[in-house]
């Protein structure tokens, strides 16, 4: 019986340089690991680069627990941090979204950000701010989306800033940068908007 999955991939034999710096990098962070007894990898790195965000924004109070939102502050809200490496069209995707995230989110206690990355640690701009309509824009499309198939929603950078009306920062080395993207995804009428935001720890370049 023909099974298209055969015929899809692109399957090589891998760089050997590749693997080798790709090793060491891995076992630099098993170390950390190891003294920090956190040894759940995708997690350790998630921290790292959500705690940097939510801590830029002024949420200080990272949650390392799987469950909640990713970080609070000291007035008791709450923010949520969704990640993208794409420097061509930048969304975040909400999985498995329930009703009762939904009705937090239409809440005035929980924010969302956008953080764009350049690899793995260049933190390139954020979208971020804090809209009720968020809120109903997750629980319609959970609603509308087919029956048996999997919650998700994606919602793209440009739309939380023009149809959310999200505030757009970044770090003062990474202005220029986020003026040339803006520009790129058609977003030159928000340029004069990008807020610079302090770095919250030293080691950041």
């Amino acid at each position: 019986m023909p099974n298209s999955l055969f015929d899809k991939g692109n399957y090589i034999i891998e760089d050997s340089l590749f693997l080798e710096s790709g090793y060491k990098a891995l076992k630099e962070i098993g170390l950390v690991q190891e003294v920090f007894a956190k040894n759940d990898t995708d997690t350790i790195i998630n921290e790292i680069r959500d705690t940097i965000v939510s801590s830029a924004l002024g949420f200080t109070q990272t949650n390392i627990d799987k469950h909640g939102f990713d970080a609070k502050n000291k007035c008791d809200e709450y923010i949520e941090i969704k990640a993208t490496n794409s420097l061509q069209k930048p969304s975040g995707t909400f999985n498995d979204t329930n009703k009762e995230k939904c009705m937090a989110f239409m809440s005035n206690k929980v924010w969302l950000a956008l953080a764009v990355w350049h690899n793995a640690a260049d933190l390139v701009c954020i979208a971020y701010g804090n809209n009720p309509k968020i809120g109903e824009f997750l629980l319609k499309r959970m609603q509308d989306r087919p029956s048996g198939s999997r919650s998700t929603q994606t919602i793209s950078f440009k739309n939380l800033v023009i149809k959310f009306s999200f505030s757009i920062g970044c770090f003062r080395n990474k202005y220029a940068l986020t003026k040339s993207l803006l520009t790129k995804w058609d977003m030159q009428n928000c340029i004069n908007d990008i807020k610079v935001l302090k770095k919250p720890f030293s080691f950041i370049e």
